[in-house]
């Protein structure tokens, strides 16, 4: 097995992975994980990418240069699977998010006392709380737990089910978790496993709205979406049907620029403006249903 590393800003890590993903969709892709390097979420981070055979590398380097990315790779590298996976895993520190606790399996730690732990490895599934849209969400979260009632919730393009998980500490309630990608669907529905959250957290593997257990659970008092500015535009009139008057969307996966178009094509809906979250130029976005 191969490994290709490349060492980025935190502002740039995201789309990294996402190059470098693309890229090497033509090998057998392993597994990926994004970290910080330093205890700085704004210092610099290193994305891992394991594959099976060895890659192009020079295409690869290729189109990295192309994007910017040449300054800092990529390094290139034949590895074990044990010694890589041990290396994942002990990559990812445990964080503290507000009143969450998110931290891998290989953590011996205690969680810190009335603090809600997560437990979630880094993989496929992208969601470990360390990309900038994924604390604006369980700020959202935290934040609305006060004086919201969620009885079911709906997580759009789950990942690893972190939003999905973190609502069902907050509020106990039943969410259902949709995931595109099989790979990240599987590591969703092991992460409610290991956490304990079955079968208040189902996962189920399917594109957007279409599996049938998502509007024959509605409606829904909460749905979150942490993916991307355009699909979430594009589901607004689906959404909207699907959230009971009064209930709360949490959307995020964009820049500030984008919060417009996001906020217009909801408005045309009947939802409003709650209020931001902004973390490090992404944004977070709670709208209430009228």
């Amino acid at each position: 097995m191969w490994r290709i590393s490349l060492d980025v800003t935190a502002t740039e890590a995201e789309r990294a992975e996402a190059l470098l993903s693309e890229l090497l969709a033509d090998t057998t892709l392993l597994a990926s994980s994004r970290f910080e390097t330093e205890d700085d979420p704004d210092g610099p981070w290193r994305i891992d990418i394991l594959v099976s055979e060895a890659p192009d590398f020079e295409n690869v380097t290729h189109h990295l240069t192309a994007n910017d990315f040449s300054d800092t790779g990529p390094h290139l590298e034949s590895v074990g699977h044990n010694d890589w996976i041990a290396e994942s895993l002990g990559q990812q520190p445990a964080i503290r998010l507000g009143r969450f606790w998110i931290h891998g399996s290989h953590e011996t730690t205690p969680a810190p006392a009335r603090a809600l732990a997560l437990s979630i490895d880094a993989g496929l599934a992208f969601g470990t709380g360390r990309h900038e849209s994924t604390k604006g969400c369980l700020r959202a979260l935290e934040s609305m737990q006060p004086y919201f009632n969620v009885g079911t919730a709906l997580d759009l393009g789950c990942g690893s089910g972190i939003l999905g998980m973190a609502a069902s500490r907050l509020w106990n309630c039943r969410v259902i978790g949709v995931e595109i990608d099989a790979d990240a669907a599987a590591a969703g529905k092991e992460n409610a496993r290991f956490n304990r959250l079955q079968p208040q957290v189902q996962v189920i593997e399917g594109s957007g709205l279409q599996p049938r257990l998502v509007s024959a659970s509605a409606p829904y008092d909460l749905i979150t979406m942490n993916i991307l500015a355009t699909p979430i535009i594009k589901f607004a009139a689906r959404v909207s049907g699907l959230i009971r008057p009064g209930g709360r969307l949490i959307l995020a996966g964009f820049k500030m620029p984008e919060e417009y178009g996001v906020i217009n094509a909801y408005r045309a809906q009947g939802f409003r403006l709650a209020t931001r979250v902004r973390v490090g130029g992404w944004s977070t976005l709670v709208l209430v249903r009228a």
